[in-house]
């Protein structure tokens, strides 16, 4: 009996370093960090109120980079600077995926490395994985873990869930296989957690790859992307009220895909309410249309863009357009100034 147990735990001695071995073999991060650093770019630039931070990676030798929209969206100027030190001054927007919080810039470069993309359809739980960026603006940071999850958002896409630790500024980085391979680009994270880190499958970023042919600057990127987004999903189907003063009820539409405009949408409903304002629930009952567009910043806070009552034929019976830092970045605070601007528009127009 003792003979039959010692040799069971002599298997499952060998069993374990086996496993280990194994694991080191295939899983060589220093090895994947020198392909892949090369070509892993750091994002700064300039917003209307602030410095922002983020990363990116080339994925073809001229210079196109992948990355999340939501670093180069809010920017006024923008930097980008190569692993090698190199900087460039001058990116051109190639194309972007508002639902997937995803773009393609261009820099003007020339025999520039890059990175494998692999097969995000491939991927498994638990695969070992490496996060690359600038974690909190230091360049060429590295963190390990596994694949926590796969998960379907009901926002109509799937993300990789992963252990990794991330911090302000690695989104829009690549998550790497143990190949190697870019799998995804790391886009958000849970607030208030720890080991939860999300990023988008590279699959997503190759569709956009292959139909990159605008050639956009930043100004024209924020117009695109702000509140004129908001209002073409409200085209033909405004509220009836001429002017502010026969505004009695209200549809809020929707204010972007993020969690963040989820719950900034919620929070402003139950605020309207109230303060007297009747919030209906089919836009053909609505006396007007509340339009704008809720998105996140590095730090995955709130971010505001211009707020508008539509009324008939598209009309603007209203508008607060202020500097970001106004609303703040709490989802309550958004909620509570619109609603407070928005009742006392309505109260002084009567």
């Amino acid at each position: 009996m003792k003979a039959n147990l010692f040799t069971v735990v002599q298997v499952t001695f060998s069993l374990l370093a086996t496993i280990q071995i194994g694991i080191s073999q295939t899983t060589d991060f220093s090895r994947i960090a020198e392909q892949v650093l090369p070509a892993v770019v750091t994002i700064r630039g300039q917003t209307d109120s602030d410095e922002l931070v983020g990363s990116g990676f080339l994925v073809d030798a001229t210079g196109r980079i992948v990355t999340c929209l939501h670093v180069v969206r809010p920017l006024r100027k923008a930097t980008i600077k190569l692993a090698s030190g190199d900087i460039y001054d001058s990116i051109t927007i190639k194309a972007f995926d508002e639902r997937r919080d995803l773009a393609i810039i261009q820099i003007a470069g020339f025999d520039l490395p890059s990175v494998r993309l692999g097969d995000s359809n491939e991927v498994k739980q638990a695969e070992p994985v490496l996060l690359l960026g600038a974690a909190s603006g230091l360049q060429g940071s590295i963190t390990s873990g596994i694949v926590s999850a796969i998960r379907d958002l009901p926002d109509g896409f799937k993300v990789i869930q992963t252990d990794a630790a991330a911090n302000p500024g690695n989104s829009g980085g690549p998550l790497v296989n143990a190949r190697g391979e870019v799998i995804g680009v790391l886009g958000f994270k849970l607030r208030d957690s720890e080991g939860q880190n999300f990023a988008m499958p590279v699959n997503y970023a190759r569709g956009l790859l292959e139909s990159a042919q605008i050639n956009m600057d930043l100004d024209a990127l924020r117009e695109k992307t702000s509140d004129s987004a908001a209002v073409t999903e409200t085209v033909g189907l405004f509220g009836r009220a001429g002017n502010i003063r026969e505004v009695k009820s209200v549809f809020v539409s929707k204010l972007g895909t993020s969690e963040a405009a989820l719950l900034v949408r919620e929070k402003l409903v139950n605020r309207l309410t109230q303060r007297n304002i009747q919030v209906v629930f089919n836009q053909d009952e609505a006396d007007a249309i509340l339009v704008g567009y809720v998105g996140v910043n590095a730090l995955r806070s709130a971010g505001t863009s211009v707020f508008r009552l539509l009324g008939q034929g598209g009309r603007i019976l209203w508008t607060a357009d202020r500097n970001p830092s106004f609303w703040g970045s709490a989802s309550s605070s958004i909620a509570n100034k619109i609603a407070d601007e928005l009742a006392k528009a309505i109260k002084a127009s009567r």
